[in-house]
C-alpha cells in the first residue's frame, strides 16, 4: 500500500502511471507487484533468485508487524502510518486466512515461564536494543493473551499462556503469490543489480524497492541494521498444531516443516554473518527436545 502511494507521488505531473518496475521478489515483492496489478497497472519483477531460495523464506512466519522495529525518531506521524499499514495488513491477510488451503491460518500457542508473568523485568533499554516501539499498538488486531492457572496445563513450567496469532506457511504462501502474479500477466525477469545507476536503464519510469536488506548495499543505504536470527526447518508433522515459547526457544507448527528459533539474542544485533550455526542449531533443538519430554501426557 505504502509503495504503491509513492510510486503514484512519483509519476504526478507526467502522463497517466502504466506500469511499474518491482526490485525483489521476495514475499514483499510479490505482493507489492500483485497490489500493483490490483490498481490496473503493468508489472515486471526483477530479481537475482526467486522462491524458495530469497533470504526472507527463512523467516518465523508469524504475523507480527512491530517485530524488529525501533525507529521512533519520526514521532506521532510515521506512528499514524504504521497504525493504517498494519490495519491494511490485518484486514487482509484475516480474509485469506478464511479460505480453502492452509497459506495463511490462525495458530494457538503457549508462552510458558519459571515465575509469574507479573514479576518479569524488563530487561534496560541500551544501544543495541532493538525491542518493538509499537507492540502495544499491535496488541489491539489480535485476540488477548490468557494466563493459565499453575496444574491446568501440561507444561513443565508452572506458569503459562495461551495465544493466538496469524501464521504464514511460507513456501505455499509464496508459491501462491507467484502463481497469482504469473497468472494476471505478470513478467519475472531474473536479472541481479549491483549500482543504482544500472535501474536507470529499465524501462518503467516508476520502481518499487523492495529488496529489503539487500538495499543496505545497493543503495548504500546504512539506517538499515542486520539482526541475525537463525531458524531450524524439522520435516512436517500435522499432529503439532499449537506453538511454544519457552527458555530460548520458539516453536511454530508450520505445515511446511516445523519451525524452531533460538531466541537468545546475544550478539544478534548488529550481526550481519548469514552462515549457518550448526551447534546452535543442534543445540536448540535438543532443549526443546528435553523440555517436551517432560510434558504431562
Amino acid at each position: 500500500m505504502q509503495a504503491l502511494r509513492l510510486a503514484y507521488a512519483a509519476s504526478a505531473g507526467r502522463e497517466t502511471l502504466r506500469a511499474v518496475g518491482v526490485i525483489g521478489c521476495g514475499p514483499l515483492g510479490l505482493t507489492s507487484a500483485l497490489l500493483a496489478q490490483q490498481a490496473g497497472l503493468s508489472v515486471c519483477i526483477y530479481a537475482k533468485a526467486l522462491p524458495p531460495g530469497v533470504p526472507s523464506m527463512g523467516a518465523t512466519g508469524i504475523w507480527s508487524p512491530d517485530s524488529r522495529f525501533c525507529d521512533v525518531q519520526h514521532g506521532p506521524a510515521w506512528a499514524s502510518r504504521w497504525n493504517e499499514m498494519a490495519d491494511a495488513s490485518f484486514s487482509q491477510f484475516q480474509r485469506v486466512a478464511q479460505l480453502p488451503g492452509s497459506s495463511i491460518e490462525w495458530v494457538n500457542g503457549y508462552r510458558l515461564s519459571d515465575v509469574p508473568f507479573s514479576s518479569e523485568e524488563k530487561p534496560a533499554r541500551t544501544k543495541d536494543a532493538w525491542e518493538p516501539e509499537y507492540a502495544e499498538f499491535a496488541r489491539k488486531f489480535l485476540p488477548p493473551q490468557v494466563e493459565l492457572p499453575p496444574g491446568s496445563h501440561p507444561f513443565p513450567a508452572p506458569y503459562a499462556r495461551g495465544w493466538t496469532s496469524l501464521m504464514f506457511n511460507i513456501t505455499s504462501y509464496a508459491s501462491s503469490l507467484m502463481t497469482d502474479f504469473l497468472d494476471a500477466g505478470g513478467q519475472i525477469k531474473i536479472q541481479e543489480f549491483t549500482h543504482p545507476d544500472e535501474l536507470l536503464v529499465l524501462p518503467e519510469d516508476t520502481l518499487i524497492n523492495a529488496t529489503g536488506y539487500g538495499a543496505k548495499l545497493l543503495f548504500n543505504d546504512h539506517t538499515i541494521i542486520p539482526v541475525r536470527g537463525q531458524t531450524v526447518r524439522l520435516v512436517p508433522q500435522p499432529e503439532v498444531r499449537y506453538g511454544l515459547r519457552a527458555q530460548d526457544f520458539l516453536v511454530m507448527p508450520r505445515r511446511d516443516g516445523v519451525l524452531i528459533q533460538n531466541m537468545d539474542d546475544a550478539g544478534s544485533f548488529d550481526n550481519s554473518n548469514d552462515e549457518p550455526d550448526y551447534a546452535d542449531a543442534i543445540a536448540v533443538v535438543e532443549q526443546v527436545a528435553a523440555y517436551v519430554s517432560r510434558m504431562r501426557c
